[in-house]
């Protein structure tokens, strides 16, 4: 929805934490398909693609790459939980916003100050 969206865009620099399993592609195509491409007849409704940074040399939530019913999609499950630190949204030309996300892991710094906070 077009609310959360734009809580995305004020916590730029901030964290989101997936709380189900997730679900991502490797192939920027096959996200255009299943984000609307930008076709929608509600205005509060938005086409989103999250491009997800991912240093494979960290392992701070188990994800695998996965087979699936359609060979070109490159799917890849992530457990439940996976942080992510929101780098920036970005609109495109045809009506799509791509949000940009760093996977945070054990190490990074800003994560450590938030939980020494929390606890």
């Amino acid at each position: 929805a077009k609310n959360e969206l734009d809580k995305i865009r004020e916590n730029c620099g901030s964290f989101i934490s997936m709380n189900s399993f997730l679900s991502a592609t490797q192939e920027k195509q096959v996200a255009v398909v299943f984000s609307g491409d930008g076709e929608t007849s509600n205005p509060n409704e938005v086409s989103v693609i999250y491009e997800m940074m991912i240093d494979t040399n960290i392992r701070s939530t188990p994800y695998a790459k996965i087979k699936s019913f359609i060979p070109d999609e490159e799917e890849i499950l992530f457990s439940m939980g996976p942080i992510f630190r929101i780098e920036h949204v970005d609109e495109s030309d045809n009506h799509v916003s791509y949000v940009k996300l760093t996977m945070v892991h054990l190490e990074d710094e800003l994560w450590n100050k938030l939980t020494k906070h929390l606890n």
